[in-house]
């Protein structure tokens, strides 16, 4: 920022941006360095994980699990609509005792009676390996009544 001393005094001191903002740790800014290099070296590995996004909304939706829309983008975060706090937190943890880990979005990161798990994959990810998973994720919520019978 150029400006007078006064100035920049009165913004390093008051503004929000500012103040709540600081430098990422060098081991943080050494990651992402390394991970754009590797993109450049493997740009395959993008159109990879768009397609494992699409064959697990695909493989869910087989299974009528209910998931947040993706609004027409490819995303490698898949949203299952659990619907109550508890609820959301019990499944986490089954899941997670039968080999599928998924983070538990709750309020106020969402609207209540939206609670939601969250699926994230990678470009390493096999077609067979998302199979398990799904096979996991739909049995863990036929559990507790989040497949509807078709």
């Amino acid at each position: 920022m150029a400006a007078s001393e006064r100035v920049i005094d009165f913004v390093r001191h008051s503004s929000r941006p500012f103040i709540f903002s600081a430098s990422i740790p060098p081991a943080n800014a050494a990651a992402a360095l390394e991970a754009l290099c590797q993109l450049e070296k493997h740009p395959e590995l993008v159109n990879k994980l768009q397609d494992n996004g699409l064959y697990m909304r695909k493989r869910l939706a087989e299974n009528n699990i209910k998931m947040r829309p993706s609004n027409g983008e490819i995303v490698p975060i898949i949203p299952i609509y659990t619907y109550e706090e508890e609820k959301t937190l019990v499944i986490a943890k089954d899941l997670y005792d039968n080999g599928v880990y998924v983070n538990s979005t709750l309020p106020p990161a969402c609207a209540t009676h939206e609670c939601l798990l969250r699926t994230s994959l990678m470009a390493t990810h096999t077609h067979e390996l998302i199979d398990e998973a799904v096979e996991i994720i739909a049995n863990v919520l036929k559990k507790y009544d989040l497949i509807p019978e078709v």
